[in-house]
């Protein structure tokens, strides 16, 4: 390109080539320019020719107003001289832009459960809006009693699940520490007994039943809910016999007389289903022999002393194994209900309770 051709150079291709980067001057660079900006020249657009000056009337008040030639306004880079990269560099913009609107969307609705919100709803009625109430925490077992013997439940099961080893075992009577034996053998099977009956202190107690047995001295509590064990939800009905000794209150839970086999109602399913029994039926069961006579008790209501009390019914086995207990409740309402018996030595060392879920139809 030369000298002379200087004046008459484009606008556009001096916008362009301010935009773009200058490379080195090697050989052939004015060449290789020129050849392109030959290529562009029908894309350009001439700058239009000067106006011609205008003679001034005679009569100054129609007098022309002078016209000023005006350099071509530069709107638009010609496509073939606009960099490659500022296209790219646009995509790339455009295309995080509508990133960010999605992720932003996305995370909006992540933390509000839903959609986003309406942008034109109204921001005083969305403000007013109360948040969902939580569902409530189920109701359990283990909160403050005015009843003593259900206290004395409701700490040793705690102190089972928190693996409070030394205020589990002081909790225990003297019979329980003595078929143990000793503190150490009791925390051997911990981890047992917080999966067993320490899981009530995260279950739901339905109902807490405390039976008198004897002079205040014993007593059980027996815990009617759902607990969750080893993975598994449980509906359990589980007795407890307290003792009390010296004016305090120990669970009795280990110094057994001997078994109780219940035989109406039986033992729930392996699902947890409770056995039925018809509505008018006796309740039977057989307890060891050489106890004295069994305390039975239908959900919360009268205690009952088998052999002396309406409606019972006490008879020894052949062979002196055991004795058999009968006990006619008389109509029982339709539904689910909580059978409690208890026996125990003479002097109370020894205690052993169960309790059973059934249901009649």
């Amino acid at each position: 390109m030369s000298d002379h051709d200087a004046p008459m150079r484009d606008r556009v291709v001096e916008t362009a080539l301010r935009l773009l980067p200058i490379p080195d001057h090697q050989p052939g660079f004015w060449d290789r320019l020129d050849a392109r900006l030959a290529e562009e020249a029908p894309t350009r657009t001439a700058p239009p020719p000067a106006a011609p000056a205008v003679e001034e009337p005679a009569d100054p008040d129609t007098a022309a107003v002078p016209i000023v030639a005006l350099e071509p306004e530069l709107r638009v880079i010609p496509a073939a001289m606009r960099r490659p990269s500022n296209l790219v560099l646009s995509a790339l913009a455009v295309a995080a832009a509508v990133v960010v609107v999605v992720a932003g969307s996305a995370l909006l609705r992540s933390r509000t459960g839903g959609e986003a919100p309406d942008e034109h709803a109204d921001p005083e009625a969305t403000a007013l809006q109360a948040p969902e109430a939580a569902d409530p925490e189920p109701p359990g077992p283990l909160v403050a009693t005015d009843d003593p013997e259900a206290q004395v439940v409701v700490d040793w099961v705690q102190a089972l699940a928190a693996g409070d080893v030394d205020t589990a075992w002081s909790l225990l009577g003297p019979g329980s520490q003595a078929r143990w034996g000793s503190r150490d053998a009791f925390a051997a099977e911990r981890t047992a007994f917080a999966e067993g009956y320490g899981a009530w202190a995260a279950g739901t107690a339905d109902q807490v039943l405390v039976t008198p047995l004897v002079d205040g001295s014993l007593a059980v509590v027996t815990l009617v809910g759902v607990i969750d064990q080893e993975g598994a939800r449980q509906a359990r009905a589980d007795a407890f016999p307290i003792r009390r000794v010296a004016g305090d209150l120990r669970v009795e839970l280990h110094a057994e007389v001997g078994p109780v086999e219940l035989v109406v109602p039986d033992d729930p399913a392996a699902d947890g289903t409770p056995a039925a029994v018809e509505r008018d039926a006796e309740l039977v069961v057989v307890v060891p022999a050489g106890a004295g006579a069994p305390v039975l008790r239908v959900d919360d209501g009268p205690v009952v002393t088998c052999g002396t009390s309406p409606g019972t019914e006490l008879t020894e086995l052949e062979g002196g194994t055991g004795r058999r207990c009968g006990y006619r409740p008389g109509s029982l309402a339709s539904g689910e209900h909580v059978l409690t018996v208890a026996v125990w030595t003479g002097d109370g060392s020894a205690v052993t309770a169960r309790s059973v879920r059934f249901r009649v139809p």
